[in-house]
């Protein structure tokens, strides 16, 4: 049977994110995003992620996700459909900055639950805390096609909207903030 949302209240449940994640290197990343994300870079250090809001030059919100500083390069976690804006962004204005970037491949997950963090560190090759969802989470990659029992979509629903989670396209979109 499916998760149920006391097991995530209690426990945890995986289900495939709806975020990606791109990984900035080169010597003028932090530099170059500074400018790219709504988010004042000099406050990010190694082990303490960031919010951050990507916009449009008018202001219109294209998607928000969480920035990570790795010793050797930023990670961003993203939603997929802004993904591409993101992209996108980085092959149109980097021109002479000392910038690389790639999308990490491979099914990327969302652990959720007071126990999401033991489980994913366990299982998976890296980890990402989740800056939103029930009782918290972590983003996990592990080279599975199912991780655990999964919750159905109606739980995963119940228990964003428990926890006050937005979601980009459904609770808000370009002209409408979380």
């Amino acid at each position: 049977s499916a998760v149920s949302v006391r097991r995530l209240r209690e426990s945890w449940g995986a289900v495939r994110s709806r975020r990606q994640v791109l990984v900035l290197s080169g010597d003028d990343r932090k530099s170059w995003l500074q400018g790219q994300i709504t988010q004042d870079l000099r406050l990010l250090s190694e082990g303490q992620p960031l919010p951050y809001c990507l916009c449009t030059p008018t202001g219109q919100l294209l998607g928000f996700g969480l920035v990570f500083e790795k010793p050797d390069a930023l990670w961003l976690t993203i939603d997929r459909p802004a993904m591409a804006h993101l992209r996108e962004r980085v092959e149109r204005n980097v021109v002479l900055e000392d910038v690389r970037a790639v999308v990490l491949a491979g099914p990327t997950w969302t652990l959720y639950g007071p126990d999401a963090a033991a489980e994913a560190a366990q299982e998976s090759e890296w980890t990402l805390p989740h800056f939103d969802g029930p009782a918290g989470g972590v983003d996990a990659y592990r080279a599975v096609d199912q991780w655990g029992e999964m919750p159905c979509p109606e739980v995963i629903q119940a228990a964003l909207i428990e926890s006050g989670t937005t979601v980009l396209g459904q609770d808000t979109d370009a002209n409408t903030l979380p």
